[in-house]
């Protein structure tokens, strides 16, 4: 029974929102009261979904990358201890519907994070597959023969910007990890691009659906290109 429950979760191919989606996306608007706004974007690598994956955004201000200025988005693991021991009771307990409940809290439809209005380019992204692992920027770390570089915030290659209004519940679609060279060895730095996509239609069709007061709320965009120059910024 509690297996059937967890492999319950969607597979995003139709346009169910459980209870824990729907709570969710239900709190956007109080995100944007506090925050100013509130984002919704999903990793996948190569076109194929990431079990977990996060970008990290940093506000641009005056032309310059601000390191001070970060927000989190993806599919970002957020539960604490109180969280986990809230599903561990639930296991205990064998309640199938608080557990389903908190499994669907993490459908990438629904997943809205807070930021504050403003422009915004993305310096790391990571996707995570069962063992396999994906990242772009970060530092990566040198060799005895090759030290690693100056630590380095930079903008990534590809579709890396996005504009944030004040009071928006923006839905930024899909931001992808396509891999253009893979590079196998230890330390080896590989190539690869970030591209930018909108919603799919099902996706939307799912939230006009459940939470029809919610859709027409909603902005729907796509990360794009930075129209210009972001140079380099050393991290302290």
């Amino acid at each position: 029974m509690l297996a059937g429950a967890l492999g319950a979760c969607t597979t995003y191919s139709d346009t169910h929102l459980g209870e824990g989606a729907k709570e969710v996306a239900n709190n956007a608007p109080s995100m944007v009261k506090k925050d100013g706004a509130a984002i919704v974007v999903r990793v996948s690598e190569s076109s194929s979904y990431c079990g977990s994956g996060q970008v990290v955004l940093n506000k641009i201000v005056n032309g310059k990358i601000d390191e001070s200025q970060s927000v989190t988005v993806g599919q970002v693991a957020t539960g604490n201890l109180k969280d986990f021991g809230k599903m561990y009771l639930h296991v205990l307990t064998l309640n199938l519907p608080a557990i389903t409940k908190e499994v669907d809290k993490g459908d990438i439809r629904t997943s809205f994070r807070a930021i504050a209005p403003g422009s915004y380019v993305a310096t790391y992204a990571s996707c995570n597959m069962g063992r396999s692992r994906v990242w772009m920027g970060g530092n990566e770390g040198g060799t005895l023969f090759s030290p690693a570089p100056a630590p380095m915030l930079r903008p990534l290659a590809g579709s890396n910007h996005i504009v944030i209004g004040e009071g928006q519940i923006v839905d930024a679609g899909f931001l992808n990890i396509q891999v253009l060279q893979s590079d196998l060895r230890p330390n080896g730095r590989g190539i690869a691009v970030l591209i930018g996509a909108e919603a799919p239609a099902n996706f939307r069709e799912a939230i006009k659906k459940n939470l029809p007061d919610l859709y027409p709320k909603i902005t729907y965009t796509k990360f794009a290109p930075y129209p210009g120059v972001l140079a380099p910024v050393p991290l302290k």
